[in-house]
């Protein structure tokens, strides 16, 4: 069992649910590019729950760049906006 993430004990909010939610609003069965969906919500929550976002993605910190550590591997992303 993992210990509990410390920012989420800290501030109460379930950003895990939340953003369960917000992922699950963005799903399109109409077949835009998930990287195009993506984007479209971060740039939803920056203008709307900028609260959301950051705590969902200071949620996922530790287990991501404790595996990105343990794996001795870089994180490989292609930078740019997914609709250009």
């Amino acid at each position: 069992m993992s210990p509990p993430n410390l920012y989420v004990v800290r501030t109460g909010r379930n950003y895990a649910a939340d953003m369960t939610a917000e992922l699950a609003r963005a799903r399109d069965p109409s077949g835009w590019i998930n990287a195009v969906r993506a984007q479209e919500l971060i740039d939803d929550l920056e203008a709307n729950d900028p609260d959301l976002l950051n705590g969902w993605m200071r949620t996922l910190a530790i287990p991501v760049i404790a595996k990105l550590i343990a794996s001795g591997e870089g994180l490989h992303v292609i930078e740019g906006d997914a609709r250009a």
